[in-house]
């Protein structure tokens, strides 16, 4: 006989009464052979199905080696801001895991996960801030002395759909509602070391799209 029990991590008071409810309750039943004899309980085994950890769960986030290091000098200003704030942070998250785990049993203090799983987080994100600063590459402004499209250029085109304006950012910034693109999109691979005049190709809805560029900034 086998007892199923998903257990949370921590174990609350509930669980386990619970489980001893049911451990009694399996105990208690002696099942009756053919000939009437009746036979040895068999003792249940407790299989737990312990859930990963909050971190694990959510760990589908872009690390700084995933993604091209170009930052404009914003960009890179605003993560100096934040790695600032959150080393100011980390001393009294690191008081509150000590302090939260001197009030005891840690089976069942909630703060004490809560302040260990925040600190975490916190160090997780100053490390991935430092890595993406140490890494960067500042992005330039505008277009240089060729007139070609690169990363930091803003590029005018137009098709049969209209005109548009775009700025070529590095993908950490890249927000085409706001009419920045990657460098490393479909588009913006197209465009890159492109000139005023030139012409670039794209399929769209199965359909052939000719972008003539009007004016590189």
């Amino acid at each position: 006989m086998t007892v199923w029990m998903k257990a949370s991590a921590p174990f609350s008071r509930a669980n386990i009464t619970a489980a001893k409810i049911a451990l009694r309750h399996a105990l208690s039943i002696r099942p009756i052979t053919k000939y009437g004899m009746e036979a040895q309980p068999e003792l249940p085994s407790v299989r737990m199905q312990v859930p990963r950890r909050r971190s694990e769960q959510h760990r589908k986030y872009q690390r700084p080696s995933d993604v091209d290091a170009f930052l404009s000098v914003g960009a890179i200003a605003g993560l100096k801001t934040e790695l600032e704030r959150l080393e100011k942070e980390r001393p009294k998250a690191a008081d509150d895991v000590a302090r939260y785990k001197e009030m005891g049993d840690l089976s069942e203090n909630a703060a004490y996960t809560e302040a260990k799983f925040h600190l975490r987080r916190l160090n997780g994100r100053i490390d991935s801030i430092k890595e993406r600063l140490k890494r960067a590459i500042v992005m330039p402004e505008g277009t240089d002395a060729s007139g070609t499209v690169r990363v930091g250029a803003t590029v005018t085109i137009r098709s049969d759909r209209g005109e548009k304006t775009y700025q070529v950012v590095g993908s950490q910034e890249a927000d085409p509602s706001r009419g920045r693109i990657s460098h490393l999109s479909p588009l913006g691979q197209l465009l890159m070391n492109k000139k005023v005049g030139d012409t670039v190709r794209r399929e769209i809805d199965g359909k052939d799209v000719a972008y003539d560029i009007v004016l590189v900034t």
